[in-house]
């Protein structure tokens, strides 16, 4: 909810709020696979946009967050499609911004993104703020 509208008053971008609430829930110990999804997408994403875009102005517990949102999700053990789609993809794109490169080019899923593409559905994506509609149309090449 706190995504909703991804732009609050005077079109200002409102990421770095989810990014604080996430922060606040993981910090608490709240490990969900939601939560560690969200909050390992939005270090990235902070990293691979602008502040104009996203808001977020810096994200100095980054990669620590990173490498802690993705062990909780199974690290390179994990066998859950979307988890290995989205952070295969994300290292594809842009490793740097997860944190040390060499760290996640060989802590990522071992298969590249298109092998874990076909059992990923977008209708899983809905709901699901800018993390859905970010990947929705990394698998599609259309909004959610």
């Amino acid at each position: 909810m706190a995504e909703r509208p991804h732009l609050g008053a005077m079109g200002a971008p409102v990421l770095q709020r989810s990014l604080g609430l996430l922060r606040q829930r993981w910090i608490a110990g709240c490990r969900d696979r939601e939560t560690a999804l969200r909050l390992l997408f939005l270090c990235w994403y902070g990293n691979i946009e602008p502040p104009s875009l996203t808001g977020i102005e810096g994200i100095p517990d980054g990669q620590e967050l990173c490498e802690q949102a993705y062990a909780s999700l199974g690290g390179s053990a994990c066998q859950d499609p979307e988890v290995c789609f989205v952070v295969a993809l994300m290292i594809e794109l842009c490793p740097w911004c997860l944190g040390n490169p060499d760290h996640w080019e060989t802590a990522g899923p071992p298969e590249a993104s298109d092998a874990y593409r076909p059992h990923v559905s977008a209708a899983s994506f809905a709901g699901r703020g800018v993390y859905g509609e970010y990947f929705t149309y990394m698998l599609t090449g259309v909004g959610g």
